[in-house]
């Protein structure tokens, strides 16, 4: 999925923007299993996520609920 204008969400941002309150810890073990988008390296001390990945997770999510029923 490349987009010629990406936007990054900071994992600061998650739970106020998109609802996703996961500590650090919970997100690099769901990352690690290939439970939630991989983490863009931006500084030896920073890293953000793509906007459309995370769209596209939280959309997979409701999809996963919607087929349980």
């Amino acid at each position: 999925m490349h987009d010629t204008n990406p936007r990054l969400v900071l994992p600061d941002r998650l739970p106020e923007d998109h609802g996703i309150d996961y500590s650090d810890m919970q997100r690099r073990r769901l990352e690690a299993a290939g439970k939630f988008p991989r983490r863009i390296i931006l500084s030896p001390r920073k890293h953000g996520y793509l906007h459309a990945e995370i769209m596209a997770w939280i959309r997979d999510r409701i999809a996963e609920r919607d087929h349980a029923a």
